[in-house]
């Protein structure tokens, strides 16, 4: 028991320090550095940003919940089958094969329904990531380019490494996402694990 929680221990500390500490420091950085390039356009891309922190966290909401069901389906199944072995005797008894085998098999469809709807939504964070940086980088280029038309201080060749520093920003960004996925997925799946091992024990030691 204590080597199962030494190893998720270690893996959520390590995703933690990733996506929580590691990615969001790194995109601080390089907006400081944009800050310092312009002003006027960092801010709008602040501005645009929280529409795709929006539909990333409506996805991430939507892993947690998912994660969540299929832990809980997969209790079901075990529980299922750790009553059908104990009671073989009840279950040939009442000739209840039928019915043991049609719940079983409603359940791992519910299982396998929510884990393949769950895997679409993981493969699907990354894409959308991407879209929504490509789709970002193309309004900014468009209104980048109207200040540098205006000719109100704001260089070509500053707008240009404005975009390569934007540019970098959309991989942590990507991992960044992609962290917090996993970690809902994995919370999900410690709390199940911790909920069976903290389960006070039927049989006493005499």
């Amino acid at each position: 028991v204590t080597g199962v929680r030494r190893v998720l221990f270690r893996s959520a500390v390590l995703n933690l320090f990733k996506a929580v500490i590691k990615d969001p420091i790194t995109i601080l950085v390089y907006f400081v550095m944009l800050f310092l390039l312009s002003a006027e356009l960092t801010l709008f891309t602040l501005i645009v940003l929280p529409v795709t922190g929006a539909v990333l966290a409506k996805i991430v909401n939507s892993l947690k919940r998912q994660a969540t069901l299929s832990q809980e389906s997969l209790g079901r199944m075990v529980n299922i089958l750790e009553e059908t072995f104990g009671g073989m005797r009840v279950v040939k008894a009442f000739n209840a094969r039928k019915f043991i085998m049609g719940r079983l098999e409603d359940e791992a469809n519910h299982y396998r329904k929510v884990n393949k709807s769950m895997g679409y939504q993981n493969e699907m964070a990354g894409p959308v990531s991407e879209i929504l940086g490509v789709a970002i980088v193309a309004i900014i280029i468009y209104f980048g380019g109207s200040l540098v038309l205006e000719g109100g201080g704001f260089k070509p060749s500053e707008f240009i490494g404005f975009l390569a520093l934007f540019t970098m920003i959309i991989q942590p960004a990507k991992s960044f996402s992609n962290g917090i996925t996993q970690m809902q997925k994995g919370t999900a799946s410690a709390r199940r694990i911790f909920s069976l091992v903290d389960m006070p024990s039927e049989i006493n030691d005499r």
